[in-house]
């Protein structure tokens, strides 16, 4: 499960918003993990009349236009009507620095329900501070089927020790221990919440069915 960043601005129509730029937001807001970017990819490259060969052992025996995704990671490719005499590879990761929350986060202090997380990649962790945080990923269940989800609201916050308990901070700068300083609170209370019933609770499945 990833956390991300939800997007709190537009542009406005302008002659600096143009097609291409729409289409980079769209991206984005489509893929939190890199399970979501694959999707999004798949259903571009099959509305540009590229072949899923997903599910075959043979994708050489379709048409010169396909590709094949798994877990993460997609390949596609176009062959030309000619003699092939070169070829070209252009790749890219569908990765990027964030905060994964770990298998068992539930983690509750003094009133405050927490998730544990882990850091993935190099991030700015001060720029996950104070920001409204959604929830984003897949949860594999037990019949092999694999659900992908995200929230449409932000569901936690990672904040920052307040100016008046940490006086040095602007003249040490800030440090964050990795293991103490980024729990995300996500509810209130004494009650202990479940994070895997409320991933079931998203999917429409039951805890166990994950």
């Amino acid at each position: 499960m990833y956390f991300f960043r939800t997007r709190n601005f537009a542009f406005e129509n302008s002659a600096v918003t143009t097609n291409l730029i729409s289409q980079v937001r769209n991206q984005l807001d489509a893929s939190p993990t890199p399970r979501h970017l694959v999707e999004f990819v798949a259903k571009q490259l099959s509305a540009a009349g590229f072949t899923d060969c997903t599910d075959t052992n043979s994708p050489g025996g379709y048409l010169s236009s396909g590709f094949i995704k798994r877990s993460g990671s997609i390949v596609a490719w176009r062959l030309g009507s000619e003699k092939i005499e070169k070829f070209r590879i252009i790749g890219a990761h569908t990765d990027s620095p964030c905060l994964k929350i770990k298998p068992h986060p539930n983690e509750s202090r003094f009133g405050w329900q927490t998730l544990q997380v882990e850091i993935y990649g190099s991030p700015l962790l001060n720029s996950w501070l104070d920001r409204d945080l959604g929830v984003a990923g897949h949860a594999v269940l037990r019949d092999g089927s694999v659900k992908l989800f995200c929230t449409a609201t932000p569901i936690a916050r990672i904040s920052q020790l307040a100016i008046h308990l940490d006086r040095e901070l602007n003249e040490r700068g800030l440090i964050l221990d990795k293991q103490l300083h980024l729990s995300a609170a996500w509810a209130t209370g004494e009650k202990s919440l479940d994070f895997l019933q409320w991933v079931a609770s998203q999917i429409d499945v039951k805890p166990e069915q994950i």
